[in-house]
């Protein structure tokens, strides 16, 4: 949709300002690029994926695994009156 310009009947309940994308694109302000499925690091929070590529998603979304925290870095990062 970004990058065609013939309009579709499937489409006319888009409204206006979802074309926001598509205006970029035709002025150049912003370019899509395309990602294959298995690099789509979102899908690490809608479907489950093998183990190792859960680790490599969730290394690219720059998440620590909680049991990896130390409990003094928790005591230091709380404001005063926090628990």
């Amino acid at each position: 949709m970004s990058a065609n310009l013939t309009h579709h009947a499937r489409v006319k309940h888009v409204e206006i300002d979802h074309h926001f994308v598509r205006e970029k694109v035709l002025d150049g302000t912003l370019q899509v690029n395309y990602v294959p499925s298995a690099n789509q690091v979102v899908d690490v929070l809608t479907k489950p994926i093998p183990l190792k590529q859960f680790a490599e998603f969730r290394h690219a979304l720059q998440v620590t695994p909680v049991n990896t925290i130390d409990s003094n870095d928790l005591q230091e990062r709380k404001e005063p009156g926090e628990c």
